[in-house]
């Protein structure tokens, strides 16, 4: 516990990150804490080491922590860079839109602004979150759709069976053994379906 007090005297974020990931137990509270440095982690981080003290009398208000570097300057220089380049543009898109002689013009032009906005919202977003946690909200991943393999089988089945209905077919022997197939693989994809 002697290096609780030590770090409690002199508490540097970095510092109290890894002696909280060697003698704390809170596997939550150690993820929380390597997110990064921002007023509520320094503020619990404090807590969950005074706590561990045996002796809590000497350290009874928290200390003032160095604010956290600058590392960011240059991102949010760029957000607000990129913001008020979407700002131009609305204006441009407002002027234009109030120019604008047809209604396929003032159409495109009211499309693009409210793009712009959708722009300009996600900038103001991720400002906020940079300067509340210190770090760009995470990217979201973009969900893949899949197609079961019966519907998939259907869709086969029934352009195959319209190909058959053609009477110019060239290859007629080689679609009904497609077409059997697919229809024997769904027979069997349906009977695993309904054991399961």
């Amino acid at each position: 516990m002697e290096r609780v007090r030590k770090w409690l005297e002199d508490p540097a974020y970095d510092d109290g990150v890894r002696l909280y990931n060697e003698i704390g137990s809170n596997d939550f509270l150690k993820s929380i804490f390597r997110q990064g440095e921002n007023e509520y982690n320094r503020k619990k981080l404090f807590d969950e080491l005074y706590d561990l003290l045996p002796e809590k009398s000497e350290f009874s208000e928290i200390p003032e922590f160095p604010a956290p570097g600058k590392q960011n300057d240059f991102l949010l220089k760029k957000l607000r860079h990129d913001r008020q380049q979407v700002y131009r543009q609305i204006d441009a898109n407002m002027f234009a839109l109030r120019q604008a002689r047809s209604d396929a013009s003032r159409k495109e032009h009211a499309f693009q602004i409210l793009r712009l906005q959708r722009k300009k919202q996600n900038i103001l977003d991720d400002i906020d979150h940079l300067e509340l946690h210190g770090t760009l909200p995470p990217a979201t991943k973009k969900t893949e759709f899949t197609t079961p393999e019966i519907q998939r089988l259907y869709v086969q089945i029934w352009k195959v069976r319209k190909r058959l209905e053609r009477t110019d077919l060239r290859n007629r022997d080689k679609s009904q053994k497609l077409l059997d197939d697919k229809l024997a693989l769904l027979k069997k994809l349906r009977e695993e379906a309904n054991h399961v």
